[in-house]
This record gives C-alpha cells, sequence and structure tokens, in this order.
C-alpha cells in the first residue's frame, strides 16, 4: 500500500484514475506509475495538467472495523459479497475519473491488485443473488466507492486483503468465508491465496 508517513513524499491519483509515484533523488516530482506517459511533473504541474489529484492515504481505522465486520456476518458468502460490492467500487472509480484503473489506483502493478480485477471482471459478473448478503454487501459497497471517489482516496486492494485475511483466519480458512461453487471455481487457488495474504 503506497502511504504517506509524512516523511515520505505521498502518492497520488490523478482526474484519469492514474496512480503517480514520487521520482527518486529528483527532488519533489512525480511519475507515473506504469511510465506512461513519461513525462515527470511537480505536484503543482500534476495538479494543473492531470488534476483533479487526490493524495492516496491510509484507510481510516473505523472503515477497517467496517469491513471486517461486514465481511465476518457474511459468513460462507462473504467472498461472493465483496466482488459484487467491487463491482460498484469499479463503477464509481470510472463514474469520478472515466478510467477503469481508479479500482486500483495506489498499486495497479501488484497481485493484490490483479486479484481485484479477477473479482470485478470474472467473478463478480456470475454472481447470483442468494450467493451474497444483502446488509453486508450494502456495508462493502459503501465503503469501497467513499475509498475510491473519495478525497483523499484510499488504496483498495491492499487494504481488503489486510481485512480478508485477518477475518480469513478468525473464521478457520478459506472456506469459511466462501460457498462450494467459489470453491470449485477456476480461480478458487488465487483467491485463497489473496485471502490469506500469500504470494501468487
Amino acid at each position: 500500500m503506497r502511504l504517506s508517513t509524512g516523511k515520505e513524499l505521498p502518492w497520488f491519483v490523478d482526474g484519469r484514475g492514474f496512480t503517480w509515484q514520487p521520482v527518486t533523488g529528483d527532488g519533489e516530482r512525480y511519475e507515473a506509475h506504469n511510465k506512461i506517459p513519461k513525462n515527470s511533473y511537480t505536484p503543482a504541474e500534476l495538479a494543473t495538467l492531470r488534476g483533479p489529484v487526490r493524495k492516496i492515504a491510509a484507510p481510516q481505522p473505523e472503515d477497517m472495523q467496517l469491513v471486517r465486520d461486514a465481511l465476518t456476518i457474511a459468513g460462507t458468502k462473504a467472498l461472493a459479497t465483496l466482488a459484487v460490492a467491487l463491482m460498484h467500487g469499479s463503477k464509481a472509480g470510472r463514474d469520478c475519473t472515466g478510467h477503469p484503473g481508479a479500482l486500483v489506483a495506489g498499486c495497479p502493478g501488484s497481485w493484490e491488485s490483479q486479484t481485484v480485477r479477477l473479482l470485478v471482471w470474472q467473478t463478480g459478473p456470475v454472481i447470483e443473488a442468494e450467493q451474497t448478503h444483502p446488509e453486508a454487501l450494502a456495508v462493502l459497497r459503501d465503503v469501497i466507492i467513499r475509498w475510491v471517489a473519495g478525497d483523499p482516496m484510499v488504496e483498495v486492494a491492499g487494504s481488503l486483503a489486510h481485512a480478508l485475511v485477518a477475518v480469513t483466519q478468525q473464521q478457520g480458512g478459506f472456506e469459511q468465508i466462501s460457498d462450494s461453487r467459489l470453491h470449485d471455481y477456476a480461480l478458487s487457488n488465487r483467491y485463497a491465496r489473496y485471502a490469506t495474504y500469500g504470494s501468487p
């Protein structure tokens, strides 16, 4: 997760949903995380040319508690509910920036972000209503949308992984936060690693 500690320069997300990181050893200048565009900018230039610009900040503890509580009450519907909530977050990111990358701004190249993309693109669309927990979905949707569309914004993928692993450990394993259909799903091993925060 890319956060400002007060001593380090913050990371930013621009008005198009792209992530910007400090240029090492070059004063207060920023470059795109994926090097496209190749230009580097000062914060003022970034705001003028790519604004509105938002800092990427740590999630509030109360939001993390809301996420953990929602995943806990969802039980074996937790992962399916999270996938649907992330679909809402993806739409909010596109509405906010016009770019689908807003959902994974902050660390778009990480394996956690790649897993979130898979939850949105491949799993969420095939989840049926009875696989989700309505109350948990409402909470997760609201938190994720606030993270994606807020100012400052919160890096979603890593934050959710931290919450999910805590719940998975508390509940006794991946099988306790996913239903039988997801156990048999082609991506279940990757999702199990995400839920236990192991490397893919």
